[in-house]
């Protein structure tokens, strides 16, 4: 069996408290064969800078991106280690997204099981996406009644390498 965790966060995210460094460590010592590091970024947040729940993606992203890749070079030898991102409502701000992916050249994004409060918002939806994610990786998308927040998309994960 070949053990790997591609769905991680590092205190670099608003949920979780270990650096990155204890993340390859922990999973060195457990046998993993891989793991990515995919801190949270919440698209539309971007602009505002800080936020007292989520911090400041502006300086956390290229935090967790360059701690990740100074662990790629650190443990090559003993674990393939990811550095992605996991984008929340990549949709919402576009300009947002393309400056959160901007920050480093990223081995793995987290995208998406899609749900929408309209189905017409359907085609201006997927265009955004086949933008993002060219290799058509999978995915679902349905209309629902009603969303938290009264927001008009929520996006789960699947991932894209």
């Amino acid at each position: 069996m070949i053990l790997c965790d591609v769905h991680t966060h590092s205190n670099n995210s608003f949920d979780a408290e270990s650096s990155v460094e204890e993340m390859c460590n922990s999973a060195v010592n457990k046998g993993f064969y891989a793991i990515a590091i995919t801190d949270h970024c919440e698209a539309p947040f971007m602009k505002f800078g800080y936020n007292e729940e989520f911090g400041d993606f502006n300086e956390k992203i290229p935090m967790s991106y360059l701690q990740t890749k100074k662990a790629q070079a650190k443990y090559r030898q003993k674990i393939k280690v990811l550095c992605g991102i996991e984008l929340g409502e990549p949709m919402h701000d576009p300009e947002c997204t393309e400056k959160a992916l901007s920050f480093g050249n990223f081995d793995f994004v987290l995208a998406s099981l899609h749900n929408l409060k309209n189905m017409e918002d359907f085609g201006a939806f997927n265009e955004v996406y086949g933008k993002y994610f060219t290799s058509k990786p999978a995915r679902s998308c349905v209309a629902v009644k009603q969303l938290p927040k009264d927001v008009l998309v929520e996006v789960e994960v699947i991932a894209e390498v």
